[in-house]
């Protein structure tokens, strides 16, 4: 009987060691897909951001040349 007990205790923990193994596959899946969305959204600010700082610097020439 306790030898049936521990059978059964050492499948619960295979079981359990599975669904944490299969939940932490997804959340790093999920995590790389966000850093890669992210890191294309800081490429797209940056390369925005440059037109802005482009027309400042010809205001900002065309001031001093006046």
């Amino acid at each position: 009987m306790q030898l049936q007990r521990a059978r059964e205790t050492n499948q619960s923990l295979i079981e359990a060691n599975r669904a944490l193994l299969a939940t932490r596959v997804s959340d790093e899946a999920s995590s790389t897909v966000n850093l890669a969305a992210l890191e294309q959204e800081i490429t797209n600010l940056a390369s925005t951001a440059e037109t802005p700082r482009s027309d400042n610097l010809a205001l900002q020439t065309a001031l001093t040349e006046a």
